[in-house]
């Protein structure tokens, strides 16, 4: 190997030490074999593994590859992922920061300002000690997005949820609101449901219904437009029909849509009624498509909670987990971009 060659060969590094009186303590001599190649399992074909890494023997001792080793205060991992790194240093901060919860008292406790001061001169220092090395400026953006996210996303009655208003101008107001869901012990679900196990078991449970009315609902992506759409029919002859169009795939997700088509589906089988049309699941997927690509009803024939004062359309608020998503998806194509620029 390249390393046993320079440490072992006349005027290697062993030769320099013994001429400078030098010695190499390689008891504490860790190797890392920087590498992310996977092999199949011998156990699991259709899994890989960690490609195993071959010792290292100078001068009669031989060295064991390791998959992390601690270095001028960073850890450094075979993956080069600095995943422990950073599980050090939240541990680091979190025990920093708990300390100074238990010096900042109302009684006998140092001053807010003072300790302010102690967590900027100190605590941040350490746990970020080396950031620029482990901790690249897109995970910085990445956790401040998922911050920003966490707060803007408080319900209006959170303490917090005033200040967040006037930190922010219009963004905040856009997201959607995640208030806490608290049920009672013996709270029971009040509606019966049944989910087909197969397919082919759904056809034949349509073709066995035998109510008078029938809805049929469905959400849908279409040219990154998001829409939801319901159908009500009765035997071949649709009855009734509903279409809401949310907006693009970087706010809204298709799950709110099949959401918003099941609140159609009740304010038609309130209704009972409408105009004629065609049939039942692929009537629906057609409507759905067309609500997707900005198709929607009057504000008349849509329920209240999608609407608002004097018969406007109600937009629904962005998607929290939506604006995650895309993100993080921007935030990876950054990643391969560096990856690729760099040498």
């Amino acid at each position: 190997m390249k390393l046993k060659n320079m440490m072992e060969k006349d005027g290697g590094t062993l030769s320099w030490s013994e001429e400078y009186h030098v010695e190499f303590e390689l008891e504490k001599t860790a190797l890392i074999c920087l590498s992310r190649k996977c092999i199949p399992s011998t156990k699991s074909p259709n899994k890989t593994i960690p490609a195993p890494q071959q010792p290292i023997t100078i001068c009669n001792h031989t060295i064991q590859p390791s998959r992390s080793h601690k270095f001028l205060g960073i850890i450094i991992d075979k993956d080069l992922n600095f995943r422990e790194q950073a599980v050090h240093a939240l541990a680091k901060g979190t025990k920093y920061t708990m300390a100074c919860m238990r010096m900042v008292r109302t009684t006998r406790g140092i001053h807010g300002r003072l300790m302010k001061r102690l967590f900027e001169g100190v605590i941040i220092p350490k746990m970020l000690y080396t950031a620029d090395i482990w901790c690249t400026g897109l995970i910085l953006h990445k956790a401040c997005y998922r911050a920003t996210l966490r707060m803007a996303s408080l319900p209006e009655q959170h303490p917090l949820n005033k200040g967040i208003k006037l930190a922010y101008n219009d963004y905040p107001l856009k997201l959607e609101k995640i208030n806490p869901v608290r049920h009672y012990q013996k709270w029971e679900l009040d509606v019966t449901m049944h989910i087909a196990e197969e397919s082919k078991a759904v056809q034949v449970e349509d073709n066995l219904a035998n109510e008078d009315l029938q809805a049929y609902s469905d959400g849908l992506m279409v040219d990154r437009g998001i829409g939801g759409a319901t159908v009500l029919m009765r035997g071949e002859e649709v009855v009734g029909s509903k279409k809401f169009y949310l907006g693009s795939n970087h706010v809204h997700m298709v799950y709110e849509a099949k959401l918003v088509g099941i609140i159609l589906v009740v304010q038609l089988l309130k209704e009972g009624g409408g105009h004629v049309g065609i049939k039942g699941n692929e009537e629906a997927d057609e409507h759905a498509k067309r609500a997707a690509q900005g198709e929607m009803s009057g504000p008349r024939e849509l329920p209240k909670s999608l609407t608002v004062k004097k018969n406007e359309i109600h937009m629904l608020p962005y998607s929290k987990s939506v604006l995650k998503q895309y993100f993080y998806t921007k935030i990876r194509l950054e990643a391969t971009a560096i990856i690729k620029k760099s040498p």
